[in-house]
């Protein structure tokens, strides 16, 4: 059997307490060959200096490149960069302040073979750790495991696989291209397209432990009206590059219908914060919501009108 061409990407961003440990841990993979690139999204601290010193200190198996973006792209152009220049049968993603167990990407690879092209998407369950690297949960799973999901019961939900362990494969990009919505975040969209190509595989093991009480598992991010205000800007991003992705596929109930839980997202959750903090969001956020419900009930009367003038035409 052929090896499939499988690369590691480390990003990160201002993560400098924690980086070293999570490119040691790339670095300790016991799968090969493995090419390894370490990418730092402009960070403002000493992020980039510490993997440039990490990289520069190897003496391994592995080839090891580094990346650094020249200015702050965010999640999403970050990981649409990464894939093209990684060019990867299968792409393995890690996070800067997390640990993957020297055997995860070994253990990936063996189940993305097994699938045989039946899978585009691959996770695992998590050991947590805190900022002092101390296990505070031997095994935490995420809320799917099915391995064929149907993609109408998972088309509004934002808790999918744990993105921390996700490696996907190249038709993800290649059937669907980039992600085109900056406010999402990928392994929402990913899994979703993995589900509608066909099917994901779910590793029962942790092969990553993830540190809690920094990034968004951080107590800055539990704020209620602040975590109100990202969810205002993920979940409509999220269902909208769904029905994209869903339209590219030529499955257009599933598209309609995510355009309208879009709209409907952003207007309840525009609400739900209008009431956390009165007039601060609200507006703006019912005039999107309204907008959009407005410009399709045009589109359905436009669409009968004609449909009536042709039936109309017909007849006479």
């Amino acid at each position: 059997m052929t090896s499939p061409r499988v690369v590691f990407v480390l990003l990160a961003y201002n993560q400098a307490p924690w980086v070293r440990q999570a490119c040691e841990a790339a670095l300790n993979q016991d799968y090969q060959p493995l090419d390894i690139i370490f990418s730092d999204d402009a960070s403002s601290d000493e992020t980039f200096a510490i993997m440039r010193a990490v990289a520069a200190d190897y003496r391994g198996p592995h080839r090891v490149w580094l990346n650094r973006n020249p200015q702050n792209l965010g999640l999403i152009r970050h990981v649409n960069t990464l894939h093209a220049l990684a060019d990867a049968d299968l792409l393995v993603a890690a996070a800067g302040d997390d640990i993957s167990l020297p055997n995860r990407t070994t253990t990936l690879v063996r189940a993305f073979q097994d699938a045989a092209g039946a899978a585009h998407s691959f996770h695992s369950a998590v050991q947590t750790i805190d900022q002092a690297g101390r296990i505070t949960c031997p095994l935490l799973r995420p809320h799917l495991t099915d391995d064929h999901p149907d993609p109408a019961q998972w088309q509004g939900r934002m808790a999918t696989l744990i993105g921390a362990t996700h490696a996907w494969t190249r038709p993800l990009f290649e059937r669907f291209g980039p992600i085109t919505e900056p406010d999402a975040y990928e392994d929402l969209v990913l899994a979703y397209r993995a589900m509608l190509l066909g099917g994901l595989r779910y590793i029962d093991t942790p092969l990553v432990q993830y540190r809690e009480g920094v990034g968004m598992s951080s107590p800055a991010h539990r704020d209620p009206v602040q975590a109100l205000q990202r969810r205002l800007r993920l979940e409509p991003a999220v269902l909208r590059q769904r029905q994209q992705d869903c339209l590219t596929l030529g499955r257009k109930s599933l598209a309609r219908t995510l355009g309208r839980e879009a709209a409907g997202r952003q207007l309840m959750l525009g609400l739900e914060l209008g009431t956390q903090r009165p007039g601060a969001r609200l507006i703006p956020a019912l005039r999107k919501g309204l907008w959009r419900y407005w410009l399709r009930g045009c589109r359905k009367r436009l669409k009968h009108w004609i449909h009536a003038r042709k039936r109309v035409s017909g007849g006479a």
